[in-house]
């Protein structure tokens, strides 16, 4: 789920992750936006921010799927979609560091 808050100053959403490996065998990583322009490109503060909080969302988000969970407490199960929806972000997150 992408979202385009007006109040993020940052690139757009979503991101990905492209690699090269030179002849050396070093692996150089860039953060590409859906448009396809690299991310670090225009509005780097708040991209860097972002990316900066990345570790305190992904811990926010974590904590709120444990509360609200549906399968444990029927009362949230109106939410069901967007919860899987943050099991899918954070189970991704964990998929990429893995490679």
């Amino acid at each position: 789920m992408t979202t385009h808050n007006p109040k993020f100053r940052g690139t757009p959403g979503p991101w990905r992750v492209d690699g090269h490996e030179h002849k050396n065998g070093v692996v150089e990583y860039t953060i590409v936006s859906i448009s396809g322009d690299a991310v670090g490109c225009a509005p780097v503060e708040a991209n860097a921010r972002l990316l900066a909080a990345a570790p305190d969302l992904l811990a926010a988000l974590e904590s709120l799927v444990e509360t609200f969970d549906p399968d444990r407490q029927v009362i949230y199960s109106f939410a069901r979609g967007k919860i899987e929806a943050a099991k899918h972000a954070i189970e991704y997150i964990y998929q990429s560091n893995r490679q």
